[in-house]
């Protein structure tokens, strides 16, 4: 019974310090919307959860070319710089998508990510001409239909 007790408490700090973790997440997003920003200045943030062995990997990269991502199944998180090549690409997907007019979700109707399948997220900043930040934020088991602005900044975020 006692070990029974310290799993449950175990189970519950490890519940509580990730929800802290996603509490803190979102301060900062909530910082970075209300700031100024320079024009053209983006953050693009994508996590991937789920499947038949739990993952999570993230990917967080700045308009600066600075990256930070977390691979499923490591423990560690690798920083670093693009390189010309691969921030060119993917600051020219970014800053030609129009994000404003992609939908939060592209699964087909009814598709409940059954059978342990991948959730991608993806959230992007771009602050525009005026200073202020427009904001995307969706999420999808398989992208069904979706735009090719949004395909590309997908694709140029796989470096």
């Amino acid at each position: 019974m006692r070990n029974g007790w310290r799993a449950l408490a175990v189970g519950l700090a490890l519940l509580f310090s990730l929800g802290c973790a996603e509490l803190a997440s979102q301060a900062a997003s909530a910082a970075q919307d209300e700031r100024a920003g320079n024009p053209g200045e983006w953050v693009l943030e994508m996590k991937w959860t789920g499947g038949l062995k739990p993952r999570l990997a993230t990917l967080v990269v700045h308009s600066d070319g600075h990256f930070s991502r977390k691979k499923p199944f490591e423990n560690t998180v690798e920083e670093g710089t693009l390189s010309t090549v691969d921030f060119k690409r993917l600051s020219d997907a970014v800053l030609a998508a129009k994000f404003s007019a992609w939908k939060t979700d592209y699964d087909r109707q009814g598709d409940d990510g059954c059978c342990d399948r991948v959730r991608t997220e993806l959230k992007l900043r771009v602050c525009g001409s005026d200073g202020k930040w427009g904001l995307y934020d969706g999420s999808w088991y398989s992208l069904y239909a979706a735009p090719a602005d949004l395909r590309a900044v997908l694709d140029a975020a796989r470096f």
